[in-house]
């Protein structure tokens, strides 16, 4: 599961429960992984593992209300929230023993979303990202009794629990994830009016401006997704025409990449990416044997 890092507190005393891994070897980068909706970063186990084999350092964070991170569970009052906590832990991975080599985000799902926010919002910021399955539109529409009872809610009880719990043969067909998350204590069964509108406004803002996404950048397409548009992400991508950020479409594959029975093929995919673009970088690891 990783090291466990002491908690990292933001501006308005929110904790953030973190973990790392480390290579054996010399790092040439570190990557912080951003998980998606309901979930947490320990979830991220295989991912850390194909990273730190790859020769970099992986950081991975519970958003807040997620997790074992603080604040109200699944509820935030804008997006920006997400946006700035994530500000906070790169803050702390440059001013840790991590600075001298690129830093790159991996986000999944709603964390792909924050992704996408964050390099429009925040050009230049980090040195590459990839963008797993980002919620930019959702497969199944919510019915309109649902969308006006939320807006009734998001005045006058914005963190009411609504159950929602995500089944978990729509994110991976391996039968072993399946029992692992419905296992799994940290997972949230239920949303609140305040994330699901604050969510909402992100998704208009991130498809308002697809050329605020600079590269270089991998966006990962599931195309047999079930919870997120996968043709709103490529219709995306193709209105987005940056050169440095490249589509990989991954036919027949659910939600979670990372957790598919051909989760050692996207891994290469990735692999294949990261070695041209973050091949090697000059740094003296203190740590390293």
């Amino acid at each position: 599961m990783g090291e466990e890092g002491i908690p990292i507190t933001t501006s308005d005393g929110v904790r953030l429960h973190w973990r790392r891994w480390r290579p054996a070897t010399q790092a040439r980068g570190v990557v912080v992984l951003v998980h998606g909706y309901g979930e947490h970063g320990g979830r991220y186990e295989p991912v850390a593992e194909f990273l730190i084999e790859a020769g970099f350092r992986v950081v991975a964070f519970d958003q807040r209300g997620h997790g074992r991170s603080g604040g109200v569970p699944a509820f935030i009052e804008h997006f920006d929230e997400y946006l700035t906590d994530l500000d906070t832990v790169l803050n702390l991975v440059r001013t840790d023993e991590f600075s001298e080599v690129p830093v790159i985000l991996w986000g999944q799902s709603m964390g792909g979303l924050a992704v996408v926010r964050h390099l429009q919002t925040r050009p230049g910021h980090v040195a590459g990202a990839v963008i797993s399955a980002p919620w930019l539109a959702t497969k199944r529409r919510m019915p309109w009794w649902k969308v006006a009872l939320g807006k009734v809610l998001l005045r006058v009880a914005p963190t009411t629990r609504v159950r929602v719990g995500l089944d978990p043969e729509t994110l991976t067909r391996d039968p072993e994830c399946h029992r692992a998350y419905r296992d799994d204590p940290l997972i949230h069964s239920f949303v609140t009016p305040g994330l699901y509108w604050a969510v909402a406004n992100a998704q208009r803002l991130a498809l308002a401006d697809p050329a605020g996404v600079r590269g270089p950048a991998l966006v990962m397409v599931p195309e047999a997704d079930e919870v997120v548009d996968p043709e709103a992400t490529l219709d995306f991508l193709e209105r987005a025409s940056v050169p440095d950020v490249e589509t990989c479409r991954l036919p027949g594959l659910l939600h979670e990449p990372h957790n598919e029975p051909e989760k050692e093929e996207v891994f290469a995919r990735v692999r294949g990416w990261l070695d041209r673009h973050f091949l090697t970088v000059p740094f003296h690891d203190p740590e390293a044997p």
